[in-house]
């Protein structure tokens, strides 16, 4: 289980490193085009570099899904409170890109002349990432009890698979 999840771990902060380093450009790329449109240092910058860092957060998000639930379904031996370990740790892995997040809002609320706006958006962007976690946790656990559940399942068919060639050949 611990290979497995080491694995998971390398792939997830390597797309965590992906969308830290390309977070400044596409702030850069929105900047130019409010620039363009006469609204940089506007709200509508501030919104849009919350609403990056919203998507980036989701992205990540679904990639520690994915990891940790290939983790859960690859391990031979899946317990209860090794899936709750992930859950537990699943938050820990969108820390750094949820850090970054905040610098970059701050910093741009800060340069649009409206640092008023970033507690706002820094409630946003923690109510997203409740809410990314609690999503991956719930998903993680469904997947441990389709698991656990199959496994039943194919121990219930092998077992009356062997019932009947056993008893089959007997007649009343």
């Amino acid at each position: 289980m611990g290979e497995l999840r080491n694995i998971a771990n390398a792939k997830i902060e390597a797309e965590q490193a992906k969308l830290i380093n390309s977070l400044p450009a596409d702030i850069e790329a929105l900047k130019r085009k409010n620039a363009a449109n006469g609204l940089l240092r506007s709200g509508n910058t501030i919104l849009g570099v919350a609403a990056l860092c919203s998507n980036a957060l989701d992205s990540l998000g679904k990639v520690v899904l994915e990891q940790y639930r290939w983790a859960v379904v690859q391990s031979l031996l899946t317990s209860q409170s090794w899936v709750e370990e992930l859950v537990r740790t699943s938050p820990d892995q969108l820390q750094s890109l949820f850090d970054s997040c905040i610098e970059h809002v701050k910093r741009e609320a800060n340069l649009a002349g409206s640092p008023n706006a970033a507690p706002e958006c820094i409630a946003k962007l923690e109510a997203k990432l409740g809410a990314i976690s609690n999503d991956i946790a719930l998903s993680l656990r469904a997947s441990f009890a389709e698991r656990k559940r199959g496994l039943i399942r194919n121990i219930g068919n092998a077992s009356a698979g062997w019932l009947s060639k056993l008893f089959g050949g007997l007649k009343p």
